[in-house]
């Protein structure tokens, strides 16, 4: 037979969809980007947001600048909790895809894990390395975000929406209709984002197949909520 398997339309189908669902995730690339570059002064751009991530070592210096502001605001007075006594160590000179860089990943999650970064927000060390769980380390960083907002550090501009979300959230009535006294169970990291990347795609020029494909795109485990049609 001469058929050519790379002229497979449903391959290619898969290829473009694949492609696609990357794309989705460039306005979170490009936000956590930005704000990496201010924080860490480190040129970070959406484009190589994963590949200047991938060697743990800017994690690493993600997490020395945080502690180091947190460790500043506890003896001003501007917090009251303790503090983990945790030093991350990193090697600097880790190289793609290398023992070192597996190694500077772990550090990271184990000093996240630390500092409050719930275990359902975190991702395997070579889902990073390997850049096989983009999504996955997008919530953590952004959970991570979160968290830096405490100490004084400026969030990015999806987790300041979050909170203009929840400020307005608050504004709003109580309705009859709910059940008295029934509680309401807290959206998860992954519920959280969905709902801010719904916010941020009625603002942005995001084509609906891309909104599509963020929605649907698969995921590493069973924590992300499936989507009702």
């Amino acid at each position: 037979m001469d058929g050519d398997h790379n002229d497979d339309p449903s391959l290619a189908m898969s290829q473009e969809i694949a492609a696609s669902a990357q794309a989705s995730l460039a306005p979170l690339r490009e936000d956590l980007a930005d704000w990496l570059s201010k924080l860490i002064d480190i040129e970070v751009t959406g484009e190589n947001f994963f590949e200047s991530l991938c060697t743990g070592v800017l994690p690493c210096k993600l997490a020395a600048v945080i502690q180091k502001k947190a460790e500043e605001c506890q003896k001003s007075g501007a917090i009251s909790e303790e503090l983990p006594k945790l030093k991350i160590k990193c090697r600097q000179n880790a190289s793609v895809g290398s023992f070192f860089a597996r190694d500077n990943t772990a550090n990271f999650l184990a000093w996240c894990k630390e500092y409050g970064v719930p275990e359902a927000c975190l991702f395997e060390s070579e889902g990073l390395v390997l850049l096989k769980q983009p999504k996955d380390v997008l919530v953590c960083i952004y959970e991570l975000a979160r968290i830096a907002s405490k100490y004084g550090i400026e969030p990015p501009g999806l987790v300041k929406l979050e909170k203009e979300i929840e400020q307005e959230e608050e504004k709003r009535p109580v309705s009859a209709s709910k059940t008295p006294g029934k509680k309401v169970r807290p959206k998860t990291a992954a519920e959280r984002l969905d709902q801010e990347i719904r916010q941020m795609s009625s603002k942005c020029k995001c084509s609906e197949l891309d909104i599509y494909l963020y929605q649907n795109m698969p995921v590493a485990d069973s924590r992300f909520p499936q989507r009702s049609s």
